[in-house]
């Protein structure tokens, strides 16, 4: 397997942390010494661990951004039947 090399850049934030040490953060990374990419995944407390995560070109960061600031956060706490479920016809296909 090969070795994977990355480079934090910038810490820009963290969204949660455990009392395990991990913690879930926003930053930009190069990895294996490519152009930086915003990126979001689990850290281990030192940075040398990581999980997976999702890493995100600039034209991605910026439609997640559009995404993010057009939705109602109150639908985060919203719970659904099955019913109403099917019957949502909100989705919008970002592509």
């Amino acid at each position: 397997m090969a070795e994977i090399r990355y480079k934090i850049i910038k810490r820009l934030g963290v969204i949660n942390s455990s009392n395990n040490g991990w913690a879930k953060e926003v930053n930009i990374v190069s990895w294996n010494d490519g152009a930086a990419k915003l990126d979001i995944r689990d850290w281990e407390q030192s940075s040398n661990k990581m999980r997976k995560g999702i890493t995100l070109f600039r034209d991605e960061a910026e439609k997640l951004r559009e995404i993010l600031n057009s939705m109602d956060m109150d639908d985060l706490e919203q719970r659904y039947s099955k019913d109403e479920f099917a019957l949502l016809d909100e989705y919008v296909d970002v592509r």
